[in-house]
């Protein structure tokens, strides 16, 4: 059998080694399995967020952001346990030998969770989506590469194939089986179990390294470096907006002067030309007008027209709304 990970593969054979164990000398034994538990001190699934959230990849979204989840809280955990011991002693030939999925029963979007654990931080919710194929791709050259070089993962890197595959994929799980047979309920509901864990994340600061500074999670280095200013918001994705309007913007100057078939000193000239144009027009058209200018523009940018048709269409506006008499 193939496992993720080494995590995986120790969880399994330490299921089996309880599961072999039923019956040894009059003991019998049953196998639960918790998905993503969490709780007031967690230092796995906080933990891991945390690591998320102050990473470069912080304000993204890996994947469309529909995956869902199931998690569990901690003393739901424990109820389980204990039913799992007193089902044992009164009705162990249905219950004994055999593994139980247990959970809140209440699957809910990854990222809504995540989210929710990033704002009692004092993280800005992620908005921004990445492709998951791709991140997965990356997450799995990045760790070729360091098991090729022999270098050593922090212990919850963001980017890894199973923190990919966790944030983007649903992954479920049916506990009727723990309700029928164990008499398993859960007794904190998901709610009352992500408030309580985001109420106890001031007392994690110290072994998580969270701060609780609004809207960031601690000083990067790069926050450190940049400072704060116009230029340093847009670098650091703290305005998403703005942002993603520079980047575009350096994308169309980019294509223009190099990918464009012009030379430079004729695309410079034209796109004066367009802007020196656009300032006139601006100044003496009307505003219901505007609409002849975005197809002048259009004509312009995409080379649509000659030098002496660009004239015509302009002086054609211009005779339309009045500008000449």
């Amino acid at each position: 059998m193939q496992f993720g990970s080494a995590v995986s593969e120790l969880r399994a054979q330490v299921e089996m080694m309880v599961l072999s164990a039923d019956g040894n000398d009059g003991m019998r034994t049953c196998v639960l399995r918790p998905s993503n538990l969490f709780g007031p001190g967690d230092s796995s699934l906080v933990r891991f967020v945390a690591g998320y959230a102050r990473s470069p990849l912080g304000k993204f979204v890996i994947g469309s952001g529909g995956s869902k989840s199931d998690f569990t809280y901690v003393e739901n955990v424990v109820h389980a346990n204990i039913c799992a011991e007193q089902a044992l002693c009164s009705n162990a030939a249905s219950v004994a030998g055999k593994p139980f999925f247990v959970t809140n029963g209440e699957p809910i979007e990854t990222w809504e969770f995540v989210s929710c654990m990033m704002e009692a931080m004092g993280c800005q919710r992620p908005r921004v989506n990445l492709p998951a194929k791709m991140l997965l791709f990356a997450a799995q050259f990045s760790n070729m590469i360091h098991h090729r070089l022999g270098l050593q993962m922090s212990s919850t890197p963001p980017l890894y194939p199973d923190a990919v595959y966790f944030l983007s994929h649903t992954r479920t799980f049916n506990i009727s089986k723990a309700r029928r047979q164990l008499g398993y309920a859960p007794t904190v509901s998901l709610e009352d179990g992500i408030m309580r864990t985001a109420a106890s994340v001031s007392e994690l600061q110290d072994n998580l390294g969270i701060s609780r500074k609004q809207g960031a999670c601690g000083s990067s280095k790069a926050d450190k470096l940049l400072g704060s200013g116009v230029a340093a918001d847009i670098l650091l994705w703290r305005d998403e907006k703005k942002t993603f309007s520079y980047i575009t913007l350096l994308f169309l100057l980019f294509y223009w002067f190099f990918l464009s078939d012009r030379t430079f000193v004729s695309s410079s000239a034209k796109i004066l030309l367009v802007i020196s144009l656009a300032l006139y027009i601006h100044g003496v058209l009307p505003s219901k007008v505007y609409v002849y200018w975005f197809i002048f523009c259009d004509s312009v940018i995409f080379g649509k027209l000659r030098f002496d048709e660009i004239l015509k269409l302009f002086m054609w506006i211009c005779l339309r709304n009045g500008v000449i008499d």
